[in-house]
């Protein structure tokens, strides 16, 4: 959540182009890349903590039965 404030509080866009496609400028102050930086560290730092956790391991073991269900296997048989 703070990561995402922090880029919606210093990250400002202009001259937005008519045509989409185009590459869109975005240019970010350097006070504003510090605040960005630190919280995505923030982010690196909780993710390390928590990588090993039995909690973290056992929603892996989840995801890896999900995906190798049968109504995923429906879903790309879709696809």
């Amino acid at each position: 959540m703070d990561l995402k404030r922090a880029i919606k509080n210093e990250v400002k866009i202009t001259d937005v182009p008519k045509d989409m496609t185009s590459l869109l400028k975005i240019e970010v102050s350097p006070a504003g890349q510090a605040v960005i930086e630190r919280e995505a560290n923030d982010v690196e730092a909780v993710w390390n903590h928590v990588k090993d956790t039995q909690p973290f391991r056992n929603m892996g073991s989840s995801l890896e039965r999900w995906g190798n269900s049968a109504e995923v296997q429906h879903l790309k048989e879709l696809d």
